[in-house]
């Protein structure tokens, strides 16, 4: 059987950013053979430190299921009437619909990673 792991749930580096922690991290996943792919956040990018250095530690071989539930609550901390603002606006986008429309363009980026071309 393979797995989906929550990068941001099991990651030793998610709240204080270390590189090498984080590197040392995905690099042990990466000898599992089991791991299908990650579910990663989506928090307005990739990545939230640095999108080239998340594409360079991920294995290629991986696949991914992105989540927006991050950035809509970090957006709901920042903002907590926006969801009863969306209830009575019926016009109102949903936070996670604006969410999907700007992770689409980075989450293409990673699209075919380990695809040979």
């Amino acid at each position: 059987m393979n797995y989906f792991v929550g990068s941001y749930a099991t990651s030793p580096a998610w709240e204080h950013w270390d590189a090498e922690a984080e590197h040392a991290y995905f690099a042990q996943l990466k000898t599992f053979k089991n791991i299908q792919g990650l579910e990663h956040p989506f928090t307005g990018k990739l990545h939230p430190h640095d999108d080239d250095w998340f594409i360079a530690n991920v294995s290629p071989d991986w696949k991914f299921v992105f989540t927006c539930v991050p950035g809509t609550m970090g957006a709901l901390g920042k903002n907590p009437t926006l969801v009863l603002l969306q209830m009575m606006k019926k016009a109102a986008k949903p936070q996670s619909l604006l969410c999907e429309k700007r992770a689409m363009p980075l989450v293409s980026s990673i699209k075919g990673l380990g695809e040979k071309q």
